[in-house]
């Protein structure tokens, strides 16, 4: 897989330790999918993998992930965020409630910011 074939499927670049670079996409509480860092691409290119799971998951084809997104994106419960103009995922009241406390970043839905 590609950079750029990552950067089609939605994922978010983020700067590590050292000037390197990696790429996140979150799917839902708790659940996302991570690259591998660009000091780590191999000849085989970047791979997707689960984050923080204990044996790693790792998806070395674009169809592959696109198509593995686009299931788990289809069984989740869109009252629980929307894209908004920007093309960013905001969280609902609803996804906050369930989560059941503040993550302390300002979200535009959240029902916990009286209590900050």
């Amino acid at each position: 897989m590609t950079e750029e074939e990552i950067k089609k499927l939605g994922f978010t670049h983020e700067d590590g330790e050292f000037d390197f670079h990696y790429y996140v996409y979150e799917i839902t509480m708790g659940l996302s999918f991570i690259s591998n860092s660009n000091d780590e691409v191999s000849e085989k290119g970047w791979f997707i993998e689960f984050f923080n799971t204990g044996i790693p998951l790792r998806y070395w084809e674009y169809n592959e992930i696109k198509e593995l997104i686009e299931k788990i994106e289809s069984g989740i419960d869109k009252t629980l965020y929307y894209i908004n103009p920007e093309g960013l995922r905001v969280f609902t009241e609803e996804y906050h409630k369930i989560r059941g406390y503040c993550c302390k970043n300002n979200c535009k839905h959240c029902p916990y910011k009286k209590q900050i």
